[in-house]
């Protein structure tokens, strides 16, 4: 049964056997898909914090969880729509980024039209 943690695997704090993170920018790059299995989430997920941060659906909304919180609707996993110019959530951390940035709760915003070499996404389907 999968489990509530701080991180994908749980509440060890990251560390170089569970994700790709603290590395230089300029001179360091994400690694392969798959490298860290030690940092296996809940549902068998890897890469689910660091290496890249992935693009999520939403658009950026400041209070999402607090908004749905104070009208008694189910805050786990909201999503905002947006117009084609909002920026978008972020979630994950990147390879670039401290182990503060890996934390499962945490989002970040970013222009949907920009690029930056830390961010990814994911391709996930439903059976």
């Amino acid at each position: 049964m999968p489990t509530a943690g701080e991180y994908p695997w749980g509440n060890e704090p990251p560390d170089a056997t569970r994700a790709c993170f603290g590395l230089d920018w300029q001179k360091d790059q994400p690694a392969p898909a798959g490298s860290y299995p030690a940092g296996c989430g809940p549902f068998g997920t890897l890469d689910q914090a660091g290496n890249v941060w992935e693009w999520c659906r939403d658009a950026w909304e400041e209070d999402a969880y607090a908004l749905r919180a104070a009208l008694a609707e189910e805050p786990l996993d909201p999503c905002v729509e947006g117009d084609e110019g909002a920026r978008r959530v972020l979630r994950g951390g990147g390879w670039d980024n401290s182990a503060g940035s890996l934390r499962a709760a945490l989002r970040n915003k970013y222009p949907a039209r920009n690029r930056y070499v830390s961010i990814g996404f994911r391709i996930a389907a439903g059976a």
